[in-house]
């Protein structure tokens, strides 16, 4: 395995930081791509913020997802889910480089990204959580 050939995506999961921490500290983290703030992630774990990838507009869309937890149906809900989802995973799929030897998915909604990698020949692990979005069932 090369130098820096490693993503891990995972939307705001401690356990995919934990593992994107301890990538770094050894010379393999690439990229960590995230939903979460590229200031906590930094202070909490030490990942240096030039291997943080936030996807645009992170904040916006967290708070339409509690908007439409509130005030909207379950269709409009579970579409919208859908769509941030596939959004976040072509996301992922941008930051995979001929550099990368490796790509983690911290989350259950990264078939895109997974199928990309395979075809490059890029080793892909898919690692489930009980909660797959935050705050949303």
């Amino acid at each position: 395995m090369s130098q820096r050939s490693i993503v891990v995506s995972c939307f705001a999961g401690w356990h995919g930081f934990d593992l994107a921490q301890g990538l770094d500290q050894h010379g393999l983290l690439q990229y960590v791509v995230t939903l979460a703030s590229p200031r906590q992630i930094e202070s909490r774990y030490g990942i240096p913020r030039e291997r943080i990838r936030r996807m645009p507009l992170a904040p916006v869309l967290h708070r339409l997802e509690l908007w439409l937890t509130k005030f909207a149906g379950t269709r409009v809900k579970d579409l919208y889910f859908n769509i941030f989802c596939s959004l976040y995973d072509a996301f992922t799929e941008i930051w995979l480089t001929p550099q990368t030897r490796m790509l983690v998915a911290w989350h259950p909604f990264a078939s895109r990204a997974l199928l990309a990698a395979q075809r490059r020949g890029i080793v892909t692990v898919l690692t489930l959580s009980r909660t797959p979005c935050s705050g949303t069932p």
